[in-house]
């Protein structure tokens, strides 16, 4: 059977066997130097335009045709955009429309360069009565215009601009009269116009780029046929599912390019599926950021004005300083349960790797969270909840301590790596995260946008990770928990395999450590 190939758009560093993880977590000067200082948004504004950030939501075995209207959509949704974006996106949906043999007898992609609104009066359709009609208040047209020295027929090819029905109907389909096959045009809204025009775009851009092993041609055809709304259908489902391949054992020619060309279309399937779930797992990523900085923005992770002296004595003096850049203690952290906890995590930070940056730790209440603990990105902070179950005395196997290492998960994820994805987004770990959220599909896990977000599963699996290794400190969950609870046993013993490869290969000091 043909594996599923694991191509993630890294705009900037090509995607990286997970054979040289290690590698790039150990040089971080060299990553440097390749990968620039970008935040999501910043990539995301680059990439597609996008100046805000909303919701989107997929289901469960959502097929490649949805997923992409979904990502094209919201594409258009969040920009803002001007007659310059309808037609620099009009050359792009003009050349995957017009990718057709049956209209351009030519094997190669369509030579178009440029895209005009054309007035009315001027439209050279006009010419012909029969087959004019005059264009309504919301509609445009676009004429395509070849490159100079095109050896393709230089036809009227037409985009008409149009948010009637129509403009969804038949976008991605050519169209012309019987009798004049030299006009040529096809039917668009304004909003399919932007939003596959960008997201095609960014997918060339990233086939360039990574130069994956499949055909150019290849992707295009398959853009094409997700720009057609022919195809949105079940009725052509098929396009949009790989075909299942054995080892090639034929020595005939013909069979030897069936073969080549089937695997090729898988591949492409592969690549565009995957880059669109790389950009939805950014989006959540994104909207996940901002609920945290906006929700905790009020005071969890700034220093509170009435601190006891006690408390400010014992905050500017402990041997936590040296781990973190700052403690914040609650007045009411109990003093002897504090030296335990000072203890265990001197302990446990022998073994964990460090970050980048160190973190500023705060103990205190989280009830209006919700939480037993939290790590604020934004800010570099990891927050613990200090108290029992009930609101009172703590018991370092029940408080909020031991989601202690859940949060160090977090930290670890967003300052590991110089640059702008956290280790959860980048494609060594892409497929943990992947089949993750399609466990958690199927079960209809609550709280499902929770459970889905990449860096959550990473701190996860980042428990489960240390769990696995049998290490036992009251800063990390019951093991009986990792077994039980709903969203630690979708990571089932097959994911758990690929789970320690990957967290042996990033953090290899973790097992060294504990052998010392």
């Amino acid at each position: 059977m043909f594996k599923q190939l694991s191509i993630f758009d890294m705009p900037v560093v090509p995607a990286k066997k997970q054979e040289h993880v290690r590698d790039i977590v150990r040089n971080n000067s060299k990553e440097s130097e390749s990968i620039k200082l970008f935040s999501l948004e910043t990539l995301m504004r680059k990439r597609f335009g996008v100046t805000r950030c909303s919701a989107l939501r997929i289901k469960p075995n959502e097929g490649l045709y949805s997923l992409y209207r979904k990502l094209a959509n919201y594409i258009y949704k969040n920009g803002d955009w001007n007659d310059a974006d309808l037609l620099e996106n009009a050359v792009v949906v003009g050349k995957l429309a017009y990718n057709n043999k049956q209209i351009i007898p030519h094997d190669e992609v369509p030579a178009i360069a440029r895209a005009e609104f054309v007035a009315d009066q001027d439209n050279p359709m006009r010419n012909h009565d029969n087959l004019w009609r005059d264009l309504k208040d919301d509609e445009r047209d676009i004429i395509l215009i070849n490159a100079e020295g095109s050896s393709q027929p230089e036809w009227t090819k037409l985009i008409r601009l149009t948010n009637t029905s129509i403009g969804n109907s038949k976008s991605g389909r050519i169209m012309y009269f019987r009798g004049y096959v030299d006009f040529t045009f096809t039917f668009i809204n304004e909003k399919k116009l932007i939003g596959y025009g960008r997201l095609s775009k960014a997918v060339l851009d990233a086939y360039d780029k990574q130069k994956p092993d499949f055909k150019r041609k290849t992707l295009m055809d398959l853009l094409s046929d997700l720009l057609n709304n022919l195809y949105g259908g079940k009725r052509y489902g098929y396009k949009f599912i790989k075909f299942p391949l054995h080892n090639e054992t034929s020595d005939t020619p013909l069979e030897k390019s069936l073969y080549k060309n089937v695997l090729d279309s898988n591949r492409a399937l592969d690549f565009v599926y995957n880059f669109l779930m790389s950009n939805y797992n950014i989006i959540v990523t994104q909207r996940y950021q901002a609920k945290i900085t906006k929700t905790t923005r009020a005071a969890a992770w700034q220093t509170k004005k009435h601190i006891t002296d006690a408390t400010y004595s014992l905050m500017r003096h402990n041997r936590l300083l040296g781990a973190f850049a700052k403690l914040e203690l609650d007045n009411d952290v109990d003093r002897q349960a504090f030296k335990y906890f000072e203890d265990e995590v001197l302990r446990v930070l022998k073994v964990l790797p460090k970050g980048l940056t160190k973190p500023v730790l705060r103990l205190r209440r989280l009830g209006n969270y919700r939480a037993l603990g939290m790590y604020v990105p934004a800010v570099n902070n990891i927050v613990v909840d200090f108290r029992g179950p009930n609101d009172g005395e703590v018991d370092m196997n029940e408080a909020g301590f031991h989601s202690f290492i859940h949060e160090y998960g977090h930290y670890l994820d967003h300052q590991t790596l110089k640059g702008w994805k956290p280790l959860s987004l980048q494609p060594e770990f892409a497929d943990i995260v992947l089949k993750y959220q399609r466990k958690a599909r199927e079960a209809k896990l609550n709280k499902l946008s929770y459970y889905c977000v990449p860096t959550e599963i990473f701190a996860r699996c980042f428990e489960r990770y240390m769990d696995q290794l049998n290490y036992k400190t009251p800063l990390l969950d019951k093991h009986e928990n990792y077994l039980t609870l709903a969203e630690y046993k979708l990571i089932d013993d097959e994911m758990m395999k690929e789970v320690v490869s990957y967290f042996d290969k990033v953090f290899p000091q973790i097992r060294e450590n504990l052998q010392k």
